[in-house]
């Protein structure tokens, strides 16, 4: 069975990537800098798995692919939108949403003190919330914070709108 590569329009990048390199590991350079879609996938399936070694030319493809397009500051900019995260009211669970994405993408474990410290630092703007969340019993977990927080937030809507 012989490699089918991409289509003709793309073979003016090809002058761009040494001949030393094997079929696949040129044309996996030219993907990740010409993406032509279903050119690329086409070609994918065309490869001959005794001679084009897929799991080696898929690992390769992919690390190209994170190397020239993947966001390097993405998680220090999400921890940094972490700390500037408020609470604003009622709109608590889009804020415990917004709150577990920018924690998984820096990187935090939810439930660590240092996720719940910077949980609640968002309420820093809703001291009447934070004072329901932090009413005795004290709440050590960072899930039990979460739906004591909700509670809160709940009752305070139901006071807000009593009068």
């Amino acid at each position: 069975m012989k490699a089918v590569y991409p289509p003709a329009q793309v073979a003016p990048y090809d002058s761009s990537f040494s001949g030393a390199s094997p079929p696949a590991t040129r044309w996996t350079k030219l993907a990740t800098k010409a993406i032509p879609g279903p050119a690329v996938t086409t070609w994918l399936r065309g490869l001959d798995p005794l001679n084009d070694n897929v799991p080696r030319v898929w690992d390769y493809f992919t690390d190209e692919f994170e190397r020239k397009f993947v966001d390097s500051t993405k998680t220090q900019r999400s921890r940094q939108q972490l700390e500037k995260l408020r609470f604003r009211f009622p709109e608590v669970d889009q804020y415990i949403a917004d709150f577990e994405d920018l924690a998984n993408l820096s990187g935090y474990t939810i439930g660590n003190d240092e996720t719940i410290n910077l949980f609640l630092k968002g309420f820093e703007n809703a001291r009447d919330i934070l004072a329901g969340i932090l009413a005795p019993l004290v709440l050590v977990t960072y899930y039990a914070i979460k739906e004591r927080a909700v509670s809160v937030t709940k009752s305070r809507q139901l006071i807000n709108a009593i009068q």
